[in-house]
């Protein structure tokens, strides 16, 4: 669980949620819930940018990667934003266009739903983000990974028969 608050210059990372946390699946979409401590915005000779640099690969390739957005508390615009996966997968950097606008607290959701690599082993996946205006990471969210569930013949009558037995 993360603080409420953020610190001044400092974003706050909601959560980072995957869709689909089982070890070796490949989630249909990540989503992002987050804050900005100081406005993001586009103009004409700089666009503002987000950054959500995991543990481990979350992104198939150094490509690009489709995101939408949605301003689910606040009063800013939503718009469109270009994001580029780099650093092996493990980094997903968002540009601001024309159309976008995030005032200070609001709550901006940004799914992603391209360029997903399947999750890694079970266990624990800790996301950072920065923005241009926030330049101090946000305190980490952390996604858990989950074993696969298998199951086995247990009694040899096959996987129909009630001898089954599966893994938590």
């Amino acid at each position: 669980t993360l603080a409420a608050s953020a610190i001044a210059g400092q974003a706050t990372l909601t959560s980072v949620t995957p869709n689909n946390v089982v070890a070796g699946a490949t989630p249909g979409n990540v989503e992002y819930v987050f804050a900005p401590a100081t406005q993001l915005v586009f103009t004409s000779t700089d666009a503002d940018n987000f950054a959500f640099t995991h543990s481990a690969a979350r992104y198939a390739a150094d490509s690009a990667v489709t995101c939408t957005v949605a301003i689910t508390s606040g009063t800013g615009t939503a718009g469109t934003v270009a994001c580029t996966a780099s650093a092996s997968g493990t980094v997903n950097t968002c540009l601001l266009s024309a159309t976008s606008d995030f005032v200070a607290a609001d709550v901006v959701t940004v799914t992603c739903t391209s360029n997903i690599a399947a999750n890694g082993a079970a266990g624990d996946v800790t996301t950072a983000m920065v923005t241009t205006t926030d330049t101090t990471a946000a305190t980490a969210a952390t996604t858990t990974i989950t074993a696969a569930k298998t199951c086995a013949d247990a009694d040899g009558a096959g996987v129909g028969a009630a001898a089954v037995t599966c893994n938590a």
